[in-house]
């Protein structure tokens, strides 16, 4: 940026600037410098862009596809453990209904109903 322009810019306090050149201090970029400077970062973070709008379209398809894939599997491994719950809970009460304690202990006790 030319000198001419920067004194158009009325964002940018040239006295100051020329106080600090002939003091000696680095510069810090101004607001309008920063800008041309070719700070993508900082313009996407102040327009408020998001990662999706940063992110290609073959990226983001690609990561919408992981997240549906692990969404499925984790559903058939809570599947699999839930039958698997299921399987050992059935065996578990086979196994009782064969156990002469058990089923004298769950039979009611009213024997007047059965003469």
């Amino acid at each position: 940026m030319s000198l001419e322009e920067r004194r158009a810019d009325p964002d940018i306090d040239i006295a100051k600037e020329e106080y600090q050149m002939a003091k000696g201090n680095k510069r810090r970029p101004s607001p309008a410098a920063a800008k041309d400077s070719g700070a993508s970062w900082e313009r996407s973070e102040q327009q408020g862009a998001t990662l999706k709008d940063r992110l290609g379209a073959d990226t983001l398809a690609k990561l919408k596809l992981q997240a549906e894939t692990l969404k499925q599997d984790e559903a058939k491994l809570k599947e699999a453990k839930r039958l698997e719950a299921q399987a050992a809970k059935e065996a578990e009460q086979k196994k009782r209904e064969q156990d002469f304690g058990y089923l004298l202990n769950e039979s009611s006790l009213d024997w007047k109903k059965f003469k």
